[in-house]
């Protein structure tokens, strides 16, 4: 992303309460390095209970996440960084470069991105 405005938009309407249900009701993932939907399901859930992790945010091969508390220090940051690296390699192996610069975005920041190849 490059923080300008999209030019087009799709809301959907999905009948849940729980964000972290989303890739279940529409079948997200499963492709290429991209999870199934039950393990997107399943991370949403646990980063929802632990940091207040609320999907917001999906395209084709990207899932954005604003997280109310990150892991304040960095030892748990740390540990979620590890967490995240199994979850979406991409992040770090093409973003990041290594964990401890994911861990230290995710202190100072309240966005995850996610993106799979």
């Amino acid at each position: 992303m490059n923080g300008q405005p999209l030019e087009k938009v799709h809301v959907l309407f999905i009948p849940t309460q729980h964000g972290w249900e989303v890739p279940a009701y529409l079948r997200w993932g499963n492709w290429n390095a991209c999870p199934p939907p039950e393990y997107h399901v399943a991370a949403l859930r646990q980063w929802h209970d632990r940091f207040g992790a609320e999907l917001v945010g999906m395209t084709g091969d990207r899932m954005d996440v604003h997280v109310a508390s990150p892991p304040a220090s960095r030892d748990a940051a740390l540990g979620t960084a590890k967490e995240i690296y199994r979850y979406c390699p991409d992040i770090v192996d093409q973003g990041t470069g290594t964990l401890s610069a994911l861990a230290a975005a995710m202190v100072s920041g309240h966005w995850w991105n996610f993106w799979w190849d």
